[in-house]
């Protein structure tokens, strides 16, 4: 059987690996960028995707490359936070609101 698996990237407002002073991973500057290395692999980059805010963390993906999945983010984002991941953080906000007013 045949499964289609479809390109996909990773994009967070906090690093998605774990705690920093635990993993492997560093960042390294490099061309004006700041990449995320782990054991001489680059698994990312930092991207601030606005000016004077917080950085966003991409990641490589499935079948997308590191620049690719950059271009992908600083085009999704009107905002600080790339549009797809704002839409579902709203949208979690708002059930988990609706779900604790009910549990209330």
């Amino acid at each position: 059987m045949w499964v289609c698996k479809p390109p996909w990237l990773s994009a967070g407002k906090t690093d998605c690996w774990s705690c920093k002073e635990q993993a492997n991973w560093q960042e390294v500057e490099h061309d004006g960028r700041t990449l995320l290395v782990d054991k001489d692999e680059i698994i990312g980059e930092v991207v601030t995707t606005k000016r004077c805010t917080k950085p966003i963390y991409v990641s490589i993906g499935h079948m997308v490359s590191l620049e690719a999945a950059v271009a992908i983010v600083l085009h999704c984002s009107k905002s600080r936070i790339p549009e797809p991941l704002l839409k579902a953080h709203n949208l979690a906000t708002k059930k988990r609101i609706e779900l604790q007013a009910k549990a209330k």
